[in-house]
């Protein structure tokens, strides 16, 4: 199956396809996360490592590596929310400028756009290229760039931003990385391994820590739609920035790393996805800007 509004990027056996930011029918057209670089499918041999249905609704629900900025689960609102008048605009990051019509930044609302990011695309055969500016709204402004390669069993998202307005910012980005191995329900025989020492909160009942693992050793009882937990490393503990899901049973595996420090790590799981999300921070004054990847590489066939 292959999705509308994409490209296909292949190299050998791994072939992904990427939503087309500049396509009216792309699979995400919402105000939550950014159009760019958002690779929607991965394979490798034929088996499929990414959750993203055909049937979904565009407008609120997403798939594949989505890249989101500024989430607001532990305080980090938009560029520029707090400060701004209710009715007046701000900016998030990825996305453009959008009007502010409540106290608290919601991630789930559908914000009115004022104005899009203006977003561009260039298709290769192995490699994509995109940029995307805004000129922002009271004194915040910036541009990214992103580029997706495909080399060997891996895919790179690097990302650039810079900030291209008059005040500083801040801005916390992670990738919603929905994996899911050829369609198996989540449950026994996925694992989620960390190369660190580390402590977890919020697991439900249906999974266990077993020394740098979490075992979803069960299926999800029928009371629990999903599963939010947060990962910290143990006291003492050095923390890596990869980690790694498998699931022996299927032969399949993926690690996922960045180039910058984590700040957090987040675990967001329902039976039909696991989502371990890494999210880093970007501290950037006028005329500034940072540069950051990250790498995902797939195994279809690993030892069981």
């Amino acid at each position: 199956m292959s999705l509308k509004a994409v490209h296909v990027l292949q190299r050998e056996t791994l072939r992904i396809e990427v939503m087309d930011p500049t396509d009216p029918e792309r699979y995400n057209r919402g105000v939550r996360f950014s159009p760019v670089a958002n690779v929607l499918r991965v394979e490798v041999d034929g088996k499929n490592f990414l959750f993203s249905p055909e049937k979904h609704d565009p407008t609120m629900e997403n798939g594949g590596l989505a890249m989101e900025f500024d989430i607001n689960t532990t305080g980090k609102a938009p560029v520029g929310f707090a400060e701004t008048a209710m009715g007046d605009g701000f900016v998030k990051v990825g996305v453009g400028v959008l009007r502010k019509d409540t106290e608290q930044y919601d991630f789930f609302r559908g914000y009115e756009p004022i104005e899009l990011a203006r977003t561009t695309a260039a298709w290769g055969a192995d490699k994509a290229r995109f940029e995307q500016t805004c000129a922002g709204v009271n004194g915040y402004a910036y541009g990214l760039e992103a580029e997706v390669t495909v080399t060997g069993n891996r895919v790179e998202v690097r990302c650039v931003l810079r900030n291209t307005g008059e005040k500083a910012f801040s801005t916390e980005q992670y990738a919603h990385n929905y994996f899911v191995f050829d369609g198996a329900t989540v449950g026994p025989g996925y694992q989620l391994q960390f190369p660190f020492d580390f402590e977890v909160a919020r697991l439900e009942r249906d999974q266990d820590k077993i020394g740098r693992t979490i075992d979803f050793a069960r299926a999800f009882s029928p009371e629990i739609k999903s599963v939010n937990a947060v990962v910290a490393p143990a006291a003492g503990a050095h923390a890596t920035n990869d980690l790694t899901v498998v699931n022996p049973s299927k032969g399949m595996k993926v690690r996922a790393t960045t180039s910058l420090p984590i700040k957090r790590i987040a675990v967001h799981v329902t039976p039909v996805y696991l989502c371990p999300e890494m999210f880093v921070k970007i501290d950037l004054e006028p005329g500034e800007a940072k540069e950051w990847t990250r790498g995902y590489e797939f195994e279809a066939n690993a030892a069981k």
